[in-house]
């Protein structure tokens, strides 16, 4: 895709989804989108940016591979397992009534993981909000599934047998599971970031977008998160500058932002 095509997508994909790629990785960006309309079917990049005004399907489509709904319950264990023993534990002392946020969420394995261990933790009264830009896979989300196999792979057996119905087209979430969490669209790079959040969880996600945008995102959670509020973050991820933007580092993949208070009582 040359710089014509690709400029060509930047502004339709930007009218459509109020996206801009600009914030992206563009090496990895242009190859995705080149694949994307290859097979497609079309033959060139003005005959895809055409269909896509009358192409529902195709839009939909396209939302979709940009926002790159890859995910599992309780994805990579090792991280799940420090919150599950060390970092919940601790910020539980802090609120019985933690605020919660699960940004880029996809289809709800994530904000669903978490509302099983802070179930298991005898929290009744968290508030989870988990956001996407992709509204079809919310609509996945808010009903709980279907989910198939790979999907619950990584759950811990004792939360499995309590958490999941089966029906006839695969598991679903519980009722008593899916009411702990509340669904809602959000634009990470255009909307305003929830406020007084004890618990971020945002994995996966800042991987794909420029150094200058992954700085911005860390700044606005840190402003999103209460003093003692935690950032969780990928195993494939990093904060190199965590100091610099007010993060001090917890374990492998998890930054707080450090409370004053707290500080200078010790």
């Amino acid at each position: 895709m040359d710089d014509r095509d690709y400029a060509m997508m930047i502004r339709k994909i930007d009218e459509l989804f109020d996206l801009d790629l600009r914030s992206y990785k563009e090496g990895q960006m242009r190859w995705r989108l080149s694949t994307f309309v290859s097979r497609s079917g079309c033959e060139s990049t003005a005959a895809f940016v055409g269909r896509l005004s009358r192409d529902a399907t195709l839009v939909d489509d396209l939302r979709t591979m940009l926002t790159i709904n890859v995910t599992e319950f309780f994805r990579d264990a090792a991280q799940w397992r420090t919150l599950r023993e060390s970092v919940l534990p601790d910020l539980l002392q802090r609120t019985s009534t933690p605020k919660v946020w699960s940004a880029g969420c996809s289809h709800g394995g994530e904000p669903y993981s978490l509302a099983m261990l802070l179930a298991e933790a005898g929290v009744r009264r968290a508030s989870i909000v988990a956001t996407d830009l992709d509204r079809r896979i919310l609509s996945h989300a808010k009903a709980g599934g279907p989910y198939g196999p790979k999907d619950v792979v990584s759950v811990p057996p004792e939360i499995r047998a309590s958490a999941f119905e089966e029906r006839d087209d695969g598991l679903y979430v519980g009722a008593a599971v899916r009411k702990q969490v509340q669904f809602r669209e959000l634009n990470l790079l255009r909307d305003r970031f929830p406020t007084g959040v004890d618990l971020v969880v945002c994995r996966n996600v800042i991987i794909y977008f420029t150094d200058d945008v992954k700085t911005d995102l860390m700044r606005r959670f840190h402003e999103a998160l209460t003093p003692g509020g935690v950032l969780f973050i990928g195993a494939t991820e990093s904060m190199l500058n965590a100091e610099d933007l007010g993060f001090s580092r917890l374990a492998s993949s998890f930054y707080t932002r450090p409370n004053p208070d707290m500080a200078r009582a010790a």
